[in-house]
């Protein structure tokens, strides 16, 4: 694990009785995220009407640097927060992609769509 990553996470509410409970409860997952996201990382973070995104690419993604410690720090306090059952109204989806071709980590909790995939495809150069 390590060099440089791709990285996308995604965290969203789902599944609530109608679209103004799920752009309600959206709010709050995005307020929440605002609260604990250190100012120097803020802006890779968009925040939308149906989900929180963030998302990086060439970033050397090692468990040890302050940044990747605060992220990963963020993304498990929201799963454990808001995820913690699978009937649950709030997911958590997170992709990394290193540079070898097996370094790929996927994470899923809560009560997740699969928003997010990874599609490989091959090119000729």
């Amino acid at each position: 694990m390590g060099y440089r990553s791709n990285v996308t996470c995604i965290m969203y509410a789902t599944k609530l009785k109608d679209e103004a409970d799920t752009t309600a409860g959206q709010a709050i997952v995005n307020l929440w995220l605002k609260q604990r996201i250190p100012d120097n990382l803020h802006s890779y973070f968009e925040f939308e009407k149906d989900k929180a995104v963030f998302s990086v690419e060439d970033w050397k993604w090692y468990p040890d640097y302050v940044e990747v410690k605060a992220l990963e720090n963020i993304f498990k306090e929201f799963s454990d927060t808001f995820c913690g059952e699978k009937e649950d109204a709030y997911a958590m989806e997170f992709i990394r992609i290193g540079e070898d071709w097996t370094d790929v980590e996927a994470k899923r909790s809560g009560n997740y769509d699969c928003r997010l995939d990874l599609h490989r495809t091959i090119y000729i150069d």
